[in-house]
C-alpha cells in the first residue's frame, strides 16, 4: 500500500494513509506528499469508530482498503458514516471458503461473504485469488477485477546495486536466495529438504532473509539433515534487493501465496527464479513456466531439481522484460481507474 500511496501521491493528488496504528519497518517509505493518519488503535477491529469519524470529518472522494479483515472495516465504517465515496477493496490473500477455516479466520471469511458484495469494486491480486473469491465466497465476478502488485523497478535497482558482506557471496559458491516470512505457509522446511538433497558438498549456500515464529524450528531442521553450516537466517532486510542481485537464484516454496512481491522484486532484479505451483499468482507471474521453473507444492526432489537447473541454464530468461508489467506507474494507472479517480 505504501507503494501505491506514494504513487498515487506523485500524480498530484492529497493522499492520506489511514493506518490503526502507525507502526512498523515501512513508514520511512512513505513520501512526503503522503499524510499518515494515525487512529491509534490496538487492533484494527478496534479502529472502527475513529476510522467512521475521520470519513464523516474529511468526506474523502475514494478509499482503498486492504487485507480481508481491513476490509470488512472499511464496508461497515462507510455504511455508518453515510458519506458519499467510492469504497474499492482489495483482497491481497488466498482466503479459504469460510466453512473450510477456523477461529478468527472463519469469522473473518463468513464476513468477506457477507459484506464484500457492499463494496463498490473488489480487486483481486492474481486471477487465481479472483477465482477462489468467485467460487469459495459467491461474489459475482464482474465486481472483481484483477490487478497485480506494484513494484518501483527504479527504487530496487538503484538500491540492488548495495553488496552485503557475507561469506556466502563469494563467487565461487552458487548462492540461493530466499524471502518472507517464517511460517509454516511459507514451505521453507521443503527448500531445506532440497537443499539437504542437493548437498552441502554441491557448493551451494542458502541465504533466508526474513522473520517468523518458525524461524528456531528451521534451525533444528537444518541441523537434523546437517545442513546447517551451508544454510544461514539472515532475518529480516529492509533492503533485500543487494542480497537478490549478489545471489544466483531466488526461490519460493510457499503452499500457498496469493501475489508474492518478493518475487517481482526478484525479476526486476534480474534474478533466476524457482518457485512452487501453489494456489495464488507464482504460475501467473512466471507465465506458467516461461519465466521461471515451476514445481509440485510440497516436492522436494524437484524443487532441488529444478534450483540446479536454474542455476544451471546457460540461457535464461531475460526476466527483467517480464518485471515491467508490475511497474508501479502502470499498476497505479490501472487502480485510479478502478477507484474512479479521474486526474
Amino acid at each position: 500500500m505504501v507503494t501505491l500511496a506514494n504513487g498515487f501521491a506523485e500524480r498530484g493528488l492529497a493522499v492520506d494513509l489511514v493506518l490503526a496504528r502507525a507502526e512498523g519497518p515501512y513508514l520511512d517509505d512513505v513520501g512526503a506528499g503522503v499524510r499518515i493518519v494515525d487512529l491509534k488503535s490496538p487492533r484494527v477491529l478496534f479502529s472502527l469508530p475513529r476510522l467512521v469519524g475521520y470519513l464523516r470529518r474529511e468526506k474523502p472522494e475514494a478509499m482503498l482498503s486492504a487485507l480481508s479483515h481491513a476490509n470488512l472495516i472499511a464496508i461497515v465504517a462507510r455504511c455508518i458514516a453515510r458519506v458519499p465515496m467510492r469504497l474499492v477493496v482489495s483482497e491481497r490473500g488466498v482466503p479459504l471458503s469460510a466453512e473450510a477455516s477456523s477461529g478468527k479466520n472463519k469469522f473473518v471469511n463468513k464476513g468477506m461473504k457477507a459484506l464484500y458484495s457492499h463494496a463498490d469494486n473488489i480487486i483481486a491480486v492474481s486471477n487465481d485469488v479472483k477465482r477462489i473469491l468467485v467460487e469459495n465466497f459467491n461474489i459475482d465476478e464482474i465486481k472483481i477485477e484483477v490487478i497485480n502488485n506494484p513494484i518501483n523497478i527504479s527504487a530496487i535497482r538503484e538500491m540492488s546495486e548495495y553488496r552485503p558482506k557475507h561469506s556466502f557471496l563469494s563467487r565461487e559458491l552458487k548462492k540461493i536466495v530466499a524471502v518472507g516470512r517464517l511460517e509454516e505457509i511459507k514451505g521453507y522446511d521443503i527448500l531445506l529438504r532440497a537443499i539437504g538433497i542437493i548437498g552441502k558438498e554441491s557448493g551451494y549456500r542458502l541465504l533466508i532473509l526474513g522473520e517468523g515464529s518458525q524461524k528456531a524450528s528451521l534451525q533444528d531442521l537444518a541441523k537434523s539433515l546437517d545442513i546447517h553450516d551451508v544454510v544461514d537466517f539472515i532475518g529480516f532486510q529492509k533492503n533485500p534487493f543487494g542480497w537478490m542481485s549478489a545471489s544466483d537464484v531466488y526461490v519460493l516454496s510457499s503452499r500457498s501465496d496469493a501475489m508474492p512481491n518478493a518475487m517481482l522484486q526478484a525479476l526486476a532484479c534480474g534474478m533466476r527464479v524457482v518457485s512452487t505451483d501453489c494456489p495464488g499468482g507464482p504460475a501467473e507471474i512466471l507465465d506458467d513456466g516461461r519465466w521461471g521453473r515451476l514445481v509440485p507444492v510440497n516436492d522436494a526432489a524437484a524443487l532441488a531439481k529444478a534450483i540446479q537447473e536454474a542455476r544451471n541454464d546457460p540461457n535464461p530468461p531475460n526476466v527483467k522484460v517480464r518485471a515491467a508489467d508490475f511497474d508501479v506507474d502502470t499498476i497505479t494507472k490501472s487502480y485510479l481507474v478502478s477507484m474512479g479517480v479521474v486526474l
